[in-house]
């Protein structure tokens, strides 16, 4: 079915009330008839396929009051354009009548001071009268919550209360990490909380029971600015499964009657869910 889609001239402009859209910065706009479709953000290799396609269609100019030029709308079909399936999960979570699907992260490294961004799928089972806001945090080792930010999908133009029973819903999220975020792994929990009351709405289990008013969803590596830099005493090239390798290690020597202290330096090859390491003696 035709449509029209439009892409901004520049992400960076003001494009609701006044504000720059923060949660969704690279938001495309889909319109089919009286009806508009805010989309999500695409990753930057999709975002530069998809433009290159739809530049090739007609085009009408988007002005403003000074006659600037804001946005382009190319009119096509959208079905060829676009194509948005929630990730595979066998790790849904409901939160009453609504269902997380799935969530992807942009990046799993980032550096201090950056965003961490993603988005979510998700699925209303049927209509309801609830506003429900989608809550987003960032939390280090000890569980402290570090950044966080809580969405109305579409900046408050697409509320829950609007969700059709069976439509996929993509929301789109951005956290600031701090710029002085000490180097490791941090996790991010997601939920949801009923705008009127706050309260938040329990995830719960295949018996309807409440297990927990939130999910963690993954979690991302930050690394120090500045690298830092190992010296072993001795050195050491074996790898393991491709995944990482053992660059060296300082071996100090026991005293009578005392253990032996030994560090290992590792180098990661690719990402790894976990490392197990064990010390033999005599090959055994």
């Amino acid at each position: 079915q035709p449509a029209l889609i439009l892409l901004p001239t520049d992400n960076a402009r003001p494009r609701f009330e006044g504000r720059a859209y923060a949660h969704d910065p690279a938001a495309y706009v889909l319109v089919r008839g009286d009806t508009a479709f805010i989309l999500p953000p695409l990753t930057r290799e999709a975002a530069a396929s998809l433009e290159t396609r739809v530049r090739a269609l007609p085009a009408q100019e988007i002005r403003d009051d000074t006659g600037a030029t804001v946005a382009r709308a190319y009119r096509g079909d959208a079905a060829s354009l676009f194509a948005f399936d929630p990730p595979a999960s066998s790790n849904d979570a409901r939160f009453g009548n609504l269902t997380l699907l799935g969530a992807a992260l942009e990046a799993r490294r980032v550096q201090p001071g950056e965003m961490v961004s993603f988005s979510l799928w998700w699925r209303a089972a049927q209509r309801s009268a609830d506003d429900d806001t989608i809550f987003a945090h960032l939390l280090d080792a000890d569980g402290n919550v570090i950044a966080g930010a809580d969405v109305t999908p579409a900046l408050g133009a697409y509320p829950t209360f609007l969700w059709q029973p069976g439509e996929i819903v993509p929301t789109h999220h951005r956290l600031k990490l701090p710029a002085n975020a000490a180097p490791g792994k941090y996790v991010i929990e997601v939920g949801l909380y009923n705008s009127l009351n706050q309260d938040r709405l329990d995830v719960l289990d295949e018996r309807g029971n409440a297990m927990d008013s939130r999910v963690i969803i993954g979690a991302v590596g930050v690394a120090p600015r500045v690298p830092v830099a190992y010296n072993p005493s001795h050195t050491q090239r074996a790898s393991f499964g491709g995944s990482i390798a053992l660059a060296g290690f300082d071996l100090s020597p026991a005293q009578p009657g005392g253990a032996a202290e030994i560090v290992l330096y590792w180098r990661a090859l690719a990402e790894m869910a976990r490392v197990a390491v064990s010390l033999v003696k005599n090959g055994r």
